[in-house]
């Protein structure tokens, strides 16, 4: 049996937009980034973008003491499962509020080599400097 690799890109990364362009993610399902002062504070997934994000925001939210007039949203669109898009790329930035643990199970080499390909097409696409930090670090930790 012949393999061939496709080149499919795993992931489309929208242009970073403002609190009051959220509007048009209302029924859209993907990973969103928030960054305040470029740095990524927090990554979250949801089935409806614009809900999810304004939740955050409320009274009882975990960004609630934020403006979010300050932070810049980034949208990713992954062509597979939308949890998987999130850990990764919460474990390439260790975001200051996300407060629950990542998973700690031992990944499988095709899972490594998604995670690869993921990160490469992420880091093609974005138009923020991205730090990458090492295992183990968080980033509220500098």
């Amino acid at each position: 049996m012949n393999r061939q690799h496709t080149n499919i890109n795993p992931l489309t990364v929208h242009a970073p937009i403002v609190a009051s362009k959220l509007g048009r993610y209302r029924a859209v399902k993907g990973v969103f980034i928030l960054r305040k002062n470029d740095r990524v504070i927090y990554i979250g997934n949801s089935k409806n973008i614009y809900k999810a994000v304004i939740r955050l925001f409320q009274k009882k939210g975990v960004l609630y003491h934020i403006d979010r007039r300050t932070v810049n949203f980034e949208i990713v669109i992954p062509s597979f499962r939308v949890q998987t898009t999130e850990i990764i790329l919460k474990r390439l930035f260790k975001p200051k509020y996300n407060i629950r643990p990542l998973p700690k199970e031992k990944q499988t080499t095709a899972q490594k080599r998604q995670s690869k390909r993921l990160l490469e097409s992420y880091l093609e696409q974005t138009r923020f400097e991205v730090e990458v930090h090492k295992e183990g670090e968080h980033q509220s930790d500098n």
